[in-house]
């Protein structure tokens, strides 16, 4: 897994769970920054390509079979005017291998990460659930 993989200058936090709530479900380990965390976007891109250029995450595509092609795609979709960037890797080997996905939005204020070994079940759980899944407020104030 990924865990406390990242840059942390300072008050900024480039990277995993050091700033945020995690949650955990069979498959996949999810975590979503804090609204009051101090995330860097330019020194987090940074890290990132710093770990794809020393080979310690690979380029992940579920839908291109190449990485050299799924490598491409990630340079052009990192290079989009968006606020929002988001990427996959592939960390580890054979056996080992965890998928990691990331996303997060600079004008709408969120990151958000997961690590799974199975990359379709954890995305359509991520898509429909990103924004409450980790709403743990609600869930002690209820009870």
């Amino acid at each position: 897994m990924v865990n406390d993989t990242g840059v942390f200058p300072g008050s900024h936090i480039a990277g995993l769970d050091g700033g945020g709530v995690s949650r955990i479900n069979e498959g996949f380990h999810f975590i979503q920054l804090k609204g009051d965390t101090n995330f860097d976007p330019d020194t987090f891109l940074a890290m990132i390509d710093k770990l794809e250029r020393l080979r310690v995450i690979r380029p992940y595509c579920p839908r291109f079979g190449s990485s050299r092609a799924a490598s491409v795609l990630h340079t052009v979709s990192q290079q989009r005017l968006s606020s929002k960037k988001s990427g996959s890797y592939k960390v580890g080997h054979g056996d080992t291998l965890v998928v990691w996905y990331w996303e997060f939005d600079t004008e709408k204020r969120y990151f958000h990460e997961f690590q799974t070994v199975n990359y379709e079940e954890a995305m359509a759980f991520y898509r429909a659930e990103k924004f409450t899944m980790c709403n743990f407020d609600e869930e002690e104030d209820g009870g």
